[in-house]
């Protein structure tokens, strides 16, 4: 056998085995439950009902990439599956926790006369969040150094104002006692527990 030939059969060869591997840790490692379903409005009505916030600052429509479920093991730093453990009260992410100066009210009228009330959007990177707690019933993928891990939302209400976003990213969406597997990203450091939901498609729910 030629030395060319050598090459492309031990290539051939690497090839298998890595995917392979890939195949094996996949299922070793995420097998998704059955009676799980990705949280979207169809599936959970947003809660909040006449107490909602005047004014929403909607998160941008975006088109999320739909990623495979080996794609979705690879990019996450931990995937879980628990339950919604408590949700915290929404705050700005200012140190004090309080609205920015920068947030205002436009009050106006447009062209057709219709009058408009436009929000002021923070230009330094404020934002609403609101924090998840998870109680952790089974590690997938990655470390814990707490049963208990919390998840940042972009997304909440406080005063007059409010976040909206997309399925498994509004926190409109959860409930004390959900059932969930999720697939995370660490804010940060990776044992710090603080971790967040990349898209839509990383959060399911067992309805």
């Amino acid at each position: 056998m030629k030395k060319r030939d050598t090459k492309i059969v031990v290539f051939l060869i690497c090839f298998i085995l890595i995917l392979a591997a890939t195949a094996f840790v996949w299922k070793s490692y995420t097998v998704i439950p059955d009676g799980y379903t990705v949280l979207n409005s169809s599936n959970r009505k947003p809660t909040g009902g006449d107490s909602s916030p005047t004014y929403d600052m909607r998160m941008a429509e975006v088109d999320y990439v739909p990623y495979t479920p080996i794609e979705l093991m690879i990019r996450s730093d931990l995937i879980i599956s628990g339950r919604v453990f408590s949700i915290s009260e929404s705050k700005w992410s200012t140190p004090d926790g309080q609205k920015p100066e920068e947030v205002y009210l436009i009050h106006g009228v447009s062209e057709n006369g219709n009058k408009f009330t436009q929000i002021n959007y923070p230009i330094n990177g404020e934002y609403i969040y609101t924090d998840i707690d998870v109680q952790v019933d089974k590690r997938h993928k990655g470390k814990l150094n707490s049963e208990i891990i919390t998840i940042r939302l972009k997304s909440g209400a406080v005063g007059e104002f409010s976040k909206s976003a997309d399925g498994g990213l509004n926190d409109r969406n959860y409930n004390e006692g959900d059932e969930v597997f999720l697939f995370l990203k660490s804010y940060g450091n990776k044992t710090d527990g603080l971790y967040y939901i990349p898209t839509p498609q990383c959060a399911l729910i067992k309805l």
